[in-house]
C-alpha cells in the first residue's frame, strides 16, 4: 500500500480542472461526443414493479443506436448544447415474426446560463425535443402503429433545470448534480429528472459514475409503453463510463447502465462505445 502523500501525487498527476454539467464552456470550445449505444432485454417492469414481457406478443427487445451530443461556448454567459439519435428497434423471437422501426429520434437544442461560477458552480438550462419521426398512439394495435416501434414520444418537449457542481481542484476529481422537469403534454404527461454524478479527470484518463432517476407525475398503472418509450414511466440506474485519450483531444469512452428499479419500463443493460472531441 502507499502512503498518503504517495497516493496524492499519483492522484494528481497530469491533473485538469474537471468540469461537468453546471460549468460552461469558455468562448468558442467545443464538446463533442459520438457513441454506439446497445442492450437487449427479454423482460420489462411492470406499473407495480413486477416482471412482465417486454411486449404483448412476448419476446426480445434490441435496440442499437447512434447519439451525437454536443456543446459550444457561444459567448462567456452562455453555452449551447444540442444532441440527436438514430435508432434500430427490433423486437423478436415473439409469438408473431419479427417487426420492428428504424428511425432519426428527437432533436434537441436548448442552452446553459450561469447562476453562480468558480469552484461550485450553478446553471440553468433548458432544452426543446424536436420530433424528426410521426407521433404513434402506443395504445394502438401493432398494425395500426405509424412506427411499429416509437422512436419518442413524438411530441415538442421542454425540459428545464438546474445543476450544481463541485470541483475539488488541484485534485482531479469533480461532484455534479441536476434537477429538471420536462413538459411531455398530451397522454405522456411531465416527468421529474434527477441526477447525481462523481467524476474522475486526468490529462490521460477520465471516469464518472451516475445516478439517474426519472419520476412521473402521474399514475403508472393508468398508462401504456411500447419498446423504450412509455407513459409515465418511473425508473431508477446506475451508469459507469471510463475514457482514455488516444492522440490530441481525441477520446475514446466506454460505458455501462443498469436498472436498479423501476415501473413501467424496460428491465436491461445498455452498453456504449464511442469518442469524444474537446476544442479548448
Amino acid at each position: 500500500m502507499c502512503s498518503t502523500a504517495i497516493c496524492l501525487a499519483l492522484l494528481s498527476s497530469g491533473i485538469r480542472d474537471a468540469r461537468a454539467g453546471a460549468w460552461l464552456q469558455d468562448p468558442g470550445a467545443v464538446y463533442l461526443k459520438t457513441s454506439w449505444l446497445y442492450s437487449q432485454t427479454s423482460a420489462g417492469l411492470d406499473c407495480r414493479g413486477h416482471a412482465r414481457e417486454v411486449d404483448e406478443f412476448g419476446g426480445q427487445y434490441e435496440v442499437q443506436q447512434l447519439f451525437t451530443y454536443l456543446e459550444w461556448g457561444a459567448r462567456d454567459w452562455i453555452t449551447l448544447v444540442g444532441s440527436w439519435s438514430w435508432k434500430d428497434q427490433r423486437i423478436s423471437e415473439a409469438r408473431i415474426p419479427e417487426y420492428g422501426t428504424r428511425s432519426t429520434g428527437d432533436l434537441r437544442v436548448g442552452a446553459r446560463l450561469p447562476i453562480r461560477r468558480g469552484r461550485t458552480p450553478v446553471a440553468f438550462e433548458v432544452t426543446t425535443s424536436i420530433p424528426t419521426y410521426p407521433a404513434t398512439d402506443l395504445r394502438a394495435p401493432v398494425a395500426d402503429r405509424d412506427q411499429f416501434l416509437p422512436a419518442g414520444s413524438g411530441r415538442f418537449e421542454v425540459e428545464i433545470g438546474l445543476q450544481g457542481g463541485l470541483s475539488l481542484y488541484p485534485l482531479p476529481l469533480y461532484a455534479n448534480a441536476g434537477l429538471s422537469r420536462r413538459q411531455r403534454g398530451g397522454d405522456f404527461g411531465d416527468e421529474w429528472l434527477a441526477s447525481s454524478e462523481l467524476g474522475y479527470s486526468s490529462d490521460r484518463a477520465f471516469a464518472k459514475l451516475a445516478m439517474n432517476w426519472t419520476l412521473p407525475t402521474g399514475d403508472s398503472c393508468a398508462s401504456a409503453s411500447v419498446g423504450n418509450v412509455a407513459i409515465h414511466e418511473k425508473v431508477v440506474q446506475w451508469s459507469p463510463e471510463v475514457a482514455v485519450r488516444t492522440w490530441g483531444e481525441v477520446w475514446v469512452n466506454v460505458g455501462f447502465s443498469s436498472v436498479l428499479s423501476g415501473r413501467n419500463t424496460l428491465d436491461g443493460d445498455q452498453f456504449s462505445l464511442g469518442f469524444y472531441w474537446i476544442r479548448p
